[in-house]
């Protein structure tokens, strides 16, 4: 049922509704936990929240909004929105001398950590080109209460987190600095002579640079550590053998630099979740239907 909000420092017409949807839904899926509309007067605030689980979605239709959260304070512009996580501390209020009109949601659910623990990261506000649709679109689902609609719902709200995350991720690599010369190069090695013993200080020798500094660059650049790099490089060889050619696992392991069958079937179980001769024989059936 809608609330109609009479805060003083909210103009007529703001409005929340709660929501509370099965266990089995809330065991499946993101759902809405509340929403609402507001459009807040000069004062209005809310001030160091936290402790909730949820995930609140904010967003300016109009007027400005300041948002401060993880150390971090944004202006949330028109068109714009930003998630916070409120089980930390986290603030919003209106803009001195300036109406702010926002919609907001709070939401829960599975499958959610994946996609907002990398935009909570890199924290800040993000366009949202649906706009007020979006979330006209939601509130209908969400108050429909059949099983369709909140697998509907809950494939909105995903589609939002990973939209947002694209856009900071985007906005991170515009900014960031292009891979250097080094780590280029050692990429370029891992490449060409991953089946070779590559021991990490002959590479760094290779490469004129101390280990600290060629560990520390190459994960800040790739997102991988050096070693992780190479394995990832071996075991995509390795399963395009594993998937084309009769090879023995063996030979394989050999022929993708592992020092031997039982490491690499380790590593490729620890990685795939299946061993290499599963992995080979799932696609074998694959071939024969």
């Amino acid at each position: 049922m809608r609330t109609i909000i009479p805060y003083s420092n909210l103009k007529k017409g703001s409005w929340a509704e709660d929501f509370t949807p099965s266990k089995e839904v809330r065991q499946k899926n993101m759902f809405v936990q509340c929403m609402g509309h507001y459009k807040a007067l000069p004062g209005y605030g809310v001030f160091d929240r936290s402790h909730l689980n949820s995930f609140l979605l904010l967003y300016t239709i109009s007027g400005t909004g300041c948002v401060s959260y993880m150390g971090k304070e944004i202006i949330l512009h028109p068109g714009c929105a930003t998630l916070i996580d409120c089980t930390l501390p986290h603030s919003y209020y209106c803009s001195p001398d300036d109406i702010w009109e926002f919609r907001w949601i709070h939401f829960s659910g599975a499958c959610i950590d994946g996609y907002v623990s990398d935009f909570l990261a890199n924290w800040g506000e993000a366009p949202l080109t649906t706009g007020t649709r979006f979330f006209k679109e939601v509130y209908d689902l969400a108050a429909c209460n059949d099983p369709i609609s909140f697998i509907e719902c809950s494939t909105m709200l995903m589609d939002l987190c990973s939209k947002m995350l694209i856009h900071v991720i985007r906005n991170n690599e515009a900014s960031s600095k292009p891979i250097s010369p080094v780590v280029s190069s050692a990429i370029e090695i891992f490449e060409e002579e991953f089946q070779s013993d590559l021991d990490l200080s002959v590479i760094c020798a290779r490469l004129s640079v101390s280990k600290f500094y060629f560990l520390r660059t190459f994960k800040q650049q790739t997102g991988f550590t050096p070693n992780d790099y190479l394995i990832t490089v071996r075991l995509n060889h390795a399963k395009s053998l594993l998937r084309s050619t009769s090879m023995t696992i063996e030979d394989i392991a050999l022929e993708c630099g592992f020092s031997t069958a039982s490491y690499f079937i380790r590593v490729f179980k620890k990685h795939e979740a299946v061993t290499p001769l599963h992995y080979r024989k799932y696609f074998l059936q694959s071939l024969a239907e």
